[in-house]
């Protein structure tokens, strides 16, 4: 399977099937987006079984597609554009955009693989090749000037086909990412094949939120871009997928509230608060030893960063040590949803980015010295006391001093991130294929400590997790009985 390689048969650009009114005007961006130019595009997507009728055509399902996805992006029409730039010179600043009148329509490609479905899910580790079941291998945000903001890939396997959707990060969060798959999936089961506009169940609300009082057209204040595009070069990772069944993750929900007399504690809080411990316990970080600690950078702080990084050219953020000594710490970050915490609330079809990244601290010694439950409770701490007021904190003082996120400075080997969700509907697209037998990522957006969470197959509360460690902290991770004893469902207490 080393050998195996991805060849394109096809590919064409795929254009809405209809043009609103709308999709003519441009679609300019809020605060959460544009924070996200230096990020991958999310790239995510289902591995079926070949469908058993031997009447199944790949031509006829491949039109289908086409012609399901063009319905769609009637709908989805940002998804259709590219990005463009205005620059003004005093003050410097770049107003970027999702132009209608670029409106080259999203990528579809048609690819093989010699493969089996079985060399792809029977290894421990996710096979290498799966990268190649994505377009827009390593683009970043900022490539969607050039490059479509939505690109489609259908591999074919021996046994099986997968496919990949890649869609640039500005336009959409993990929750409009699967509210667009989700979308297309409900067109193409419609078999509709008309002139008329294929209604969905959840249409899209396009228009971006903004801070009250602030200009509905947000701007970098950068001369060019050269001053924040960052490319993440991540080291080489092994990535594997842990697999928790619903009934061990409720009694290590029990085990968590218990220790802490509390009901509040939430599954997916409990689970983190075990990934992180475990994690921390992989990387063998010693409790306290005494060390010279990078910077962290909040997002907030991050802004004068990034200003100090424009003016000298030859700053290196990891030069920039503190000159006292102090213990190892460790953080846990947290995507949070902010559509439903604002008031009023963002609809969930809101179109775009609406996650905030919240952080937890302590110290390698402090984490492994205390309880779970100790390391669950202020994971929980953290997400019922973010609501409204917290997020419009946060989104004005972005307004008063933009930043971007540059990936090597936001996430270090301390640090661990917890990204998509479980409350995702993944396994419900099926394109006429039955249920998926995986959900698998591609490259981007993955660094050591990268930790992503999906809905397991079986359902019913099962959780899968995709996570990204370096190499010898991976081997330790897998001989970690805490959190091994979890995954096999062996953690009663």
């Amino acid at each position: 399977m080393a050998s195996a390689s991805v060849n394109i048969i096809s590919d064409c650009f795929i254009k809405p099937k209809f043009i609103s009114e709308q999709a003519k005007k441009p679609t300019y961006f809020s605060p959460w987006d544009l924070a996200m130019i230096n990020v991958n595009y999310i790239q995510k997507g289902l591995l079926y079984p070949l469908p058993d009728d031997q009447n199944f055509s790949i031509t006829t399902f491949l039109d289908d597609l086409k012609d399901s996805l063009s319905a769609t992006l009637t709908h989805f029409h940002p998804l259709a554009a590219r990005l463009a730039t205005l620059k003004q010179q005093n003050p410097p600043s770049l107003t970027i955009f999702i132009n209608p009148d670029n409106s080259q329509g999203a990528r579809f490609i048609h690819s093989s693989v010699n493969l089996t479905v079985d060399d792809i899910l029977t290894p421990n580790d996710v096979p290498l090749v799966v990268q190649s079941f994505f377009d827009h291998h390593k683009a970043i945000d900022h490539d969607g000037h050039e490059q479509s903001l939505l690109s489609v890939q259908v591999t074919e396997l021996i046994d099986g086909i997968f496919i990949g959707c890649s869609i640039n990060h500005m336009v959409v969060d993990g929750a409009s990412f699967w509210h667009f798959f989700n979308s297309w999936s409900e067109v193409f089961q419609s078999k509709r094949k008309n002139d008329l506009l294929d209604p969905i169940s959840r249409p899209p609300v396009i228009e971006r939120w903004v801070p009250d009082g602030s200009d509905p057209i947000l701007t970098l204040p950068f001369a060019h871009e050269d001053e924040f595009i960052d490319r993440p070069y991540p080291p080489v990772l092994r990535e594997r997928i842990f697999r928790f069944s619903s009934d061990s993750l409720a009694k290590l929900k029990a085990k968590v509230n218990s220790e802490c007399n509390t009901t509040k504690i939430s599954t997916l809080q409990s689970l983190s608060a075990l990934v992180w411990r475990c994690v921390t316990r992989a990387r063998r970080f010693p409790a306290d030893k005494e060390t010279g600690c990078r910077y962290g950078f909040s997002p907030v702080n991050m802004s004068r960063a990034n200003a100090t990084w424009a003016r000298l050219k030859f700053y290196k953020p990891s030069r920039f040590k503190f000159k006292s000594k102090l213990k190892i710490l460790t953080w846990i970050w947290l995507a949070v949803n902010n559509r439903s915490r604002l008031s009023p609330p963002l609809p969930d079809n809101y179109l775009g980015n609406c996650i905030q990244a919240m952080r937890v601290t302590a110290t390698a010694g402090e984490l492994l010295e205390h309880s779970i439950g100790w390391t669950a409770w202020r994971l929980h701490e953290l997400v019922v006391n973010h609501g409204d007021k917290e997020i419009r904190a946060y989104m004005d003082s972005w307004v008063k001093s933009p930043f971007v996120y540059k990936m090597g400075v936001f996430f270090d080997g301390n640090s661990i991130q917890m990204g998509s969700s479980p409350r995702f509907d993944m396994y419900g697209n099926e394109f006429g294929l039955g249920k998926g037998l995986a959900v698998l990522s591609g490259y981007a957006n993955k660094f050591d400590g990268k930790v992503t969470l999906y809905a397991g197959r079986e359902g019913g509360g099962s959780m899968d997790l995709e996570v990204c460690m370096l190499p010898e902290n991976m081997a330790a991770l897998e001989s970690d009985e805490e959190f091994m004893s979890v995954v096999r469902g062996e953690n009663g207490f």
